[in-house]
């Protein structure tokens, strides 16, 4: 269920319109956003109840062999660096991954004390068929929900579809905790239908704040974010997201970087990604990561 006027104006008017943007507001900012949403309703395999509070951030997954690694063994470096629940892709548009997110795989992560979110790369091009598959991986036992990862594809005039695509979604899966993720600097994607899915996929919005993927400091890529975030006057929880991606000039992060816009963000906030078996030199970083809450 989406929780309307999370935001509250003035206070973020406040912490945002400042010229200095300081450490404390932005944490209670993002704090404030992201504890006003969440399902109380259980969903088949699974949920996230009002003000849950991850006791570390978030790791992205694409898929396993991307990584190089069985379920189990990215389940144990997950915990071994501290992750505190995992989001792992299930499919695109009506194709479900049945052999890439499955109980068995889920069950590698929940074991090990981490909640386990399904999601999918969904375009405008078949909304039934998205939201059957999107359905399959809600329903996989030991997931706690869904976010929809919507893009380039729904730029254009595509409220409607997005609106139906979350709407398919929670009646095939009635209680589905469902979030949806997009660009992180939405004031740059006029044409894109956030308030659609604001309004109908609102239990979180993950916005992809890759600022090393943008060549920007981690420091004003977050500020421009969390402005534009504003003068969008969306009302789904933020969960905000950051990216390992190497800049434009094919630089890692540096750690610390990632760190602090980590310390700046808790509790809900999350990075894209668990490394791939072709970059083996950033597996070790995620330890040295700032997953604790």
């Amino acid at each position: 269920m989406n929780t309307k006027g999370c935001w509250g104006g003035v206070l973020v008017s406040t912490l945002v319109g400042q010229a200095s943007f300081r450490r404390v507001g932005a944490i209670a900012l993002l704090s404030l956003v992201a504890a006003c949403g969440g399902s109380e309703t259980s969903a088949p395999g699974g949920s996230v109840p009002t003000g849950w509070q991850p006791p570390a951030k978030g790791l992205w997954i694409w898929y396993f062999g991307y990584t190089g690694l069985s379920a189990a063994q990215a389940a144990q470096a997950a915990k071994d660096a501290g992750v505190g629940y995992v989001l792992i892709k299930s499919g695109q548009d009506a194709s479900y991954w049945d052999t890439r997110y499955n109980a068995a795989s889920v069950a590698e992560f929940t074991s090990r004390g981490m909640k386990v979110f399904a999601w999918a790369y969904t375009t405008p091009a078949d909304v039934p068929g998205s939201v059957q598959a999107a359905a399959l991986a809600a329903r996989v036992p030991g997931t706690s929900g869904l976010v929809i990862d919507a893009e380039i594809e729904f730029e254009g005039g595509h409220d409607l579809e997005a609106q139906q695509l979350c709407e398919g979604i929670r009646a095939a899966v009635p209680g589905v905790w469902l979030g949806y993720t997009s660009f992180g600097w939405v004031g740059y994607h006029p044409t894109f239908p956030f308030h659609a899915f604001d309004r109908y996929c609102g239990d979180a919005f993950f916005p992809q704040v890759y600022w090393s993927d943008r060549g920007v400091s981690w420091s004003s890529g977050h500020a421009e974010a969390v402005q534009m975030l504003e003068a969008a006057r969306l009302h789904a929880p933020v969960w905000i997201v950051q990216s390992n991606d190497d800049t434009p000039q094919g630089a890692p992060p540096a750690t610390a970087d990632l760190n602090a816009f980590f310390d700046l963000t808790p509790p809900y906030s999350s990075l894209w990604e668990f490394p791939s078996s072709a970059s083996p030199a950033k597996l070790p970083q995620l330890p040295l990561l700032h997953w604790t809450n």
